[in-house]
């Protein structure tokens, strides 16, 4: 009922990219404990939909803003003659879509966790590094350690 209703929500008032960003949101572990949470919430209030729907509408708030930094930053990238391969284009969406409270550092294994891919610790290094090279994240050391942050600043994202 659930997927009925997200699909019947966003055909009505949003159809265009909705649909594909609640599909994308979903199938990624950290929120799709979301999706069913809030699907349980709803049905343990008697089928009362409002979780559900607080979840879905801050699921394509939260991705429409990933696909809007996204593509800003390709353009811009691409206004300065540098084009990104698909899977360093990939890294991109995915750190953009990381969960970040007050534009806090993560390290690879936050990256490897939130993707739940399975690559060694220096292919984490190398994807991140290659947005570090672009100065799309900056980058710290801590306790040995290599931390990354979105580089909010030089590509004005929301």
């Amino acid at each position: 009922m659930a997927r009925v209703l997200s699909f019947w929500y966003n055909y009505k008032y949003v159809r265009t990219l909705s649909l594909l960003l609640v599909s994308e949101a979903i199938n990624n572990n950290v929120y799709k404990n979301g999706y069913y949470s809030a699907i349980a919430n709803s049905r343990q209030m008697e089928n009362d939909i409002t979780y559900f729907l607080e979840f879905m509408g801050s699921i394509i708030l939260k991705y429409s803003k990933v696909y809007i930094n996204f593509y800003s930053i390709l353009e811009k990238l691409k206004g300065r003659g540098v084009f990104l391969n698909r899977s360093t284009e990939l890294v991109l969406k995915n750190v953009l879509s990381l969960p970040r409270l007050n534009d806090k550092y993560f390290d690879w294994r936050n990256y490897r966790n939130f993707t739940n891919d399975d690559f060694t610790k220096q292919y984490y290094f190398k994807l991140l590094n290659e947005l570090e090279e672009l100065n799309i994240l900056l980058t710290k050391e801590h306790k040995n350690a290599k931390l990354f942050k979105l580089n909010t600043k030089e590509w004005d994202l929301m």
